[in-house]
């Protein structure tokens, strides 16, 4: 991806390609995909086809057929990286721009068959996609409102720009977001070294002389929060977290191209090379700041393990000490039980999948940590079962994991009582979905 990206964006300095990579490799998104590792290739795969899609039609003649190709693949295997392919065409349109010093035509004649790609390629999903579940007799299933996705009404669509504006500045924690630390006053600088380039670039080039030029710029400006979070304005109910933003990282890339052919602009050497240290310290600070981030969030999900292990552990051996268990009775635990450990979560990125608490909360989850780590095969109980024991006076006199008579046989069911959820009460990763 950073390869495809350095060779589009024609960056040839050593500093500004490692950096590049830094950038990417480190940004937060990177980091919670590994914390869901039973699909982090697969989401890692359909990040390079959306990039993928976009370089194809940048390097060959018809290369649009095989991106828009790259493109449906990669919205059939997660749809939120349709945005990363959108803001690779737009870093593309700036550099055309402001670079190059394309005028508006120009550019339409060299990247309409990118909109064509990309728009193909959406379509292409959503025609395959219905074709599919129609044959196998399926329906999508409601998660992160990917089930409800149709054109929004007017108002919707106003609505939803300034909800994608928000939560843009949420991201970066600027504007009435700030939260005063490293990571928002970093963020801020960089906002500021963009725009100092941009009017720096404008001024040079005479871009102010180019009113249909100047109005393009400054839309494209204004339409990246929209392109990061596209899928807001096909469903109401979609959510975004962390995995679902990685081409934010493209405003990181956007400064790297500045910085990569400011050379070209006649500007005093002296204040050139002002703009390009702090622009190295802002840029370093955000991948050193993900860095540590990234460590917290594999810190959490490690101790998270643990937590679990001994917990699942504890609970076996008291099911296996348990008067005339045999093995064959089933196993029902209701309830959840897992705290967050404070002191550790107080330093814990807001990273969907890294926290710190029990990640067991049904009984399959319970057998499969038995089964796998154990080489113990239990099997669970019914719903209908659990149901009917719940009503029992046994079970409600039943004490509370980890305290005592928490753990007992009845009516032929092995019960595990843990506390109830407590309504409010939600996980850390419900919460940064809300």
């Amino acid at each position: 991806i950073v390869i495809m990206l350095i060779e589009i964006l024609e960056i040839r300095d050593k500093l500004w390609i490692i950096l590049t990579a830094g950038l990417v490799v480190t940004f937060p998104s990177v980091t919670s995909t590994f914390a869901y590792m039973f699909t982090a290739d697969g989401y890692m795969l359909a990040f390079l086809l959306a990039m993928l899609g976009v370089f194809l039609k940048e390097r060959y003649r018809f290369g649009f057929f095989a991106g828009m190709v790259c493109i449906c693949l990669s919205m059939s295997t997660y749809q939120a990286y349709l945005s990363a392919a959108l803001l690779f065409v737009w870093i593309i349109c700036i550099k055309h721009l402001i670079i190059e010093e394309k005028n508006v035509w120009k550019l339409i004649q060299l990247e309409y068959k990118q909109g064509i790609a990309v728009a193909g390629g959406a379509v292409l999903n959503k025609v395959l996609t219905t074709v599919v579940n129609r044959l196998m007799g399926v329906s999508l299933v409601a998660y992160q409102g990917i089930n409800d996705v149709h054109l929004l009404e007017l108002e919707d669509c106003i609505k939803a720009i300034s909800k994608v504006q928000l939560w843009f500045r949420m991201f970066f924690q600027i504007g009435e977001q700030q939260k005063g630390n490293l990571y928002s006053i970093l963020n801020t600088g960089i906002f500021i070294v963009i725009l100092v380039l941009t009017i720096v670039y404008m001024i040079q080039k005479k871009l102010y002389k180019k009113p249909l030029e100047l109005i393009c710029l400054i839309a494209a400006y204004w339409c990246v929060p929209m392109l990061a979070y596209i899928i807001r304005f096909v469903s109401l109910e979609v959510s975004y977290h962390t995995l679902m933003v990685m081409c934010i990282v493209m405003v990181y890339v956007l400064l790297v191209l500045f910085l990569a052919n400011l050379e070209k602009l006649h500007i005093n050497g002296n204040i050139t090379r002002i703009i390009k240290a702090i622009s190295l310290i802002v840029l370093c600070g955000i991948c050193y700041y993900n860095i540590l981030n990234a460590n917290y969030a594999y810190f959490n999900m490690n101790l998270s393990y643990e937590k679990s292990y001994a917990v699942s552990s504890d609970i076996l051996e008291r099911i296996e000490e348990l008067e005339g268990f045999d093995g064959t009775q089933p196993i029902a635990i209701t309830g959840y039980y897992g705290k967050e450990t404070d002191k550790f979560a107080k330093i814990t990125p807001e990273i969907a999948g890294a926290a710190n608490g029990i990640f067991l909360r049904e009984t399959d989850h319970y057998l499969a940590m038995w089964d796998y780590c154990m080489s113990r095969e239990y099997r669970g109980a019914s719903i209908e079962q659990v149901e009917k024991l719940k009503e029992t006076e046994t079970y409600q006199q039943m004490g509370v994991y980890p305290y005592a008579n928490a753990v007992q046989m009845i009516d032929g069911v092995v019960v595990v009582k843990l506390p109830e959820i407590e309504e409010g009460n939600e996980t850390k990763d419900e919460k940064i979905n809300q």
